[in-house]
């Protein structure tokens, strides 16, 4: 197999089971993997804009960015606001034990007293592992602004047993949270927050 594969290719990459043996063979136009092979991740955030739950104005989030393995969300407060949380959906696919980690990327007071916190994730189908909701554990980080880089908020085992980075069944499905405290007034600043995926050694 070539030691490079295009994004096109990769794109259709299954992620099937493991054993003893590495090979690939063509089926059909897609590239089927088995045996040992590298890990393969995807995130992928299910929408590009998010509003509070309660409708306060002027609290929302935007996706700056969006890679493989990674997205980038603005966050937006301007005028004073009432406790509130912004929710946003994620989808996880993996062939391999994974972590979720969390960091800002431009930081300024702005992420003061938010919390971050990840619901109990959900199967998205029938090619989902058996044990990935019950092996997977979500975390919380109190105060995003005094959070370490890069630090875990998910974590879990794999996930996929079948399909590639697009097939609806074979996603763990799971909210992040992001909970602002009461009272806080208006904010030049908008911080953008990462969230990674990566391969758990």
């Amino acid at each position: 197999m070539p030691k490079k594969l295009s994004a096109a290719i990769l794109a259709c990459i299954i992620i099937a089971s493991s054993g003893p043996i590495g090979f690939a063979r063509q089926d059909r136009g897609a590239v089927r993997i088995s045996g040992n092979i590298l890990p393969s991740l995807k995130l992928t955030v299910a929408g590009n804009q998010f509003h509070g739950v309660d409708a306060t104005e002027g609290l929302h989030a935007t996706i700056e960015a969006q890679g493989r393995t990674f997205a980038d969300i603005r966050l937006k407060r301007e005028g004073a606001i009432s406790a509130s949380r912004i929710t946003i959906p994620l989808e996880i696919r993996t062939n391999v034990d994974y972590r979720l980690r969390l960091s800002i990327v431009t930081p300024d007071g702005c992420a003061s007293g938010v919390r971050a916190y990840m619901d109990r994730a959900r199967a998205g189908g029938t090619r989902v592992a058996a044990d990935a909701v019950t092996n997977s554990r979500p975390m919380e980080i109190p105060n995003l602004a005094q959070a370490a880089p890069q630090t875990a908020i998910f974590s879990g085992t794999r996930v996929s047993m079948g399909g590639n980075f697009v097939t609806p069944a074979n996603a763990l499905l799971v909210n992040l949270n992001l909970a602002f405290p009461e009272g806080q007034s208006a904010c030049a600043g908008h911080p953008v927050i990462r969230i990674s995926l990566e391969p758990s050694i």
